[in-house]
């Protein structure tokens, strides 16, 4: 990936995926160091909600579309849902209302999950809702692997790698 090439090769992928699993193992190790501490039923409630709000009624609408083809507006709950920025604006509220809390942690330990064991970002227009390579994709791969060589593939990001 670069600013004018949006995609990512097998190598950059996993290194991009290595990242953000290194960030989880870390939340991981500070919720478990800090587990006597943690409200686990908001902990639960804070994991879930990002899904229930911005994966669930897109998944469900798309299984439900015929053609596949869903409205804009489950793209949009799920990019919102599943932004860092959005999830760090959640947690500062909570700081300054409620106080710090490690329970918080359920929230950047989703994201990192998603991104890091699933390999999920944020979702573009025009894309199927549920992931599923697209021919222009497969064409990509080819032409690029065609020009790079052999040991070279692109990977869509879609968990698979």
């Amino acid at each position: 990936m670069d600013t004018y090439n949006w995609f990512f090769t097998t190598a950059t992928v996993r290194h991009a995926r290595l990242e953000y699993l290194v960030a989880l193992l870390a939340l991981v190790a500070l919720a478990v160091a800090h587990a006597a501490q943690i409200n686990w039923w908001l902990f639960a409630a804070l994991f879930f909600y990002i899904d229930l709000v911005g994966t669930v009624p897109g998944t469900l609408a798309h299984m439900a579309s015929s053609d596949k083809h869903i409205s804009r507006v489950y793209y949009l709950l799920y990019n919102i849902m599943h932004s860092a920025l959005t999830q760090g604006a959640v947690v500062g509220v909570l700081c300054a209302t409620i106080g710090w809390r490690w329970t918080y942690l359920a929230i950047p330990i989703h994201l990192c999950l998603d991104r890091g064991a699933f390999n999920n970002y944020l979702k573009p227009f025009g894309f199927q809702f549920v992931a599923a390579r697209t021919p222009e994709f497969v064409t990509l791969q080819h032409t690029f692997a065609e020009a790079a060589g052999p040991a070279t593939d692109i990977q869509v990001l879609s968990g698979r790698s």
